[in-house]
């Protein structure tokens, strides 16, 4: 009885969370293609400078479908995300000098 009593309050509390989440959950929409931002970096040959890099020479496909680029403007500031998590090796500690140096050696519009 006890163990009937326990299966089934386990399988209410499980169908209220699940319900509980389905309706307070955030509506998930596609991004419109006006929506995203892409970052494109030119990079050359050895010490080579890249050479520009135009509307026309780039090719993007959305769904295996080739779409037109809306817009194409040259960014000076550009933004670096780095995510540290906490699962990492006790010996990455030891790197955070070469870290810490990669950071500084970016230019300041980064």
């Amino acid at each position: 009885m006890l163990k009937k009593f326990r299966t089934n309050s386990i399988g209410f509390l499980l169908g209220s969370l699940a319900l509980g989440l389905a309706l307070f959950a955030p509506n998930a929409f596609a991004a419109s293609p006006s929506d995203v931002t892409l970052t494109v970096t030119a990079v050359g040959k050895k010490d080579m400078t890249p050479p520009a890099v135009t509307k026309d020479v780039v090719q993007f496909y959305r769904n295996k479908e080739r779409t037109q680029i809306a817009d194409w403007r040259r960014g000076e500031k550009l933004y670096l995300a780095v995510l540290i998590d906490d699962s990492l090796d006790t010996t990455a500690g030891n790197q955070w000098g070469e870290l810490k140096d990669f950071f500084n050696a970016q230019p300041p519009t980064t």
